[in-house]
């Protein structure tokens, strides 16, 4: 990853599961802390969190970054770095359909297609039970941070 790790904490597969509406199925399968990203420095560090991400509804669609919600232990919630996340997807990740190389938060994703994305949140440094939510997702998920 791009980056320098604060204190890597990755994990492999954190949860998996479908939105209530069907409409994607998400696989968390890393969190870590960094000290910078794409060059960019965080106010306190980034936790990314990695997912793969598969459209499972019958429509054409772009994944809700703007609308995952991490939390910490203390109940405050932090909204996604959507500058940062930008910068690290354009220069760092890719879907396993070649038609997303340079993947960005607005890509609109097929039926069926399956994503390797990313979300960067920028949270002070001393946060701790962090946990990531999303619109349909059953339950908060524990990040390990």
């Amino acid at each position: 990853m791009a980056g320098t790790p604060a204190a890597a904490a990755a994990s492999r597969v954190l949860a998996t599961f479908r939105t209530t509406d069907d409409a994607w199925e998400v696989t968390l399968t890393s969190a870590e802390l960094h000290s910078t990203l794409a060059g960019i420095v965080p106010k306190g560090v980034f936790v990314v969190v990695a997912l793969d991400v598969t459209n499972t509804s019958a429509l054409s669609d772009s994944f809700p970054y703007a609308a995952l919600v991490l939390t910490d232990g203390a109940g405050t919630a932090y909204t996604w770095d959507g500058k940062t996340t930008e910068a690290f997807q354009s220069n760092s990740f890719y879907g396993v359909n070649e038609n997303y190389r340079g993947l960005h938060t607005s890509t609109v994703f097929a039926s069926g297609d399956l994503v390797h994305t990313v979300v960067a949140f920028d949270v002070p440094v001393d946060a701790t039970g962090l946990t990531l939510s999303g619109p349909g997702w059953p339950a908060a998920v524990p990040l390990g941070l």
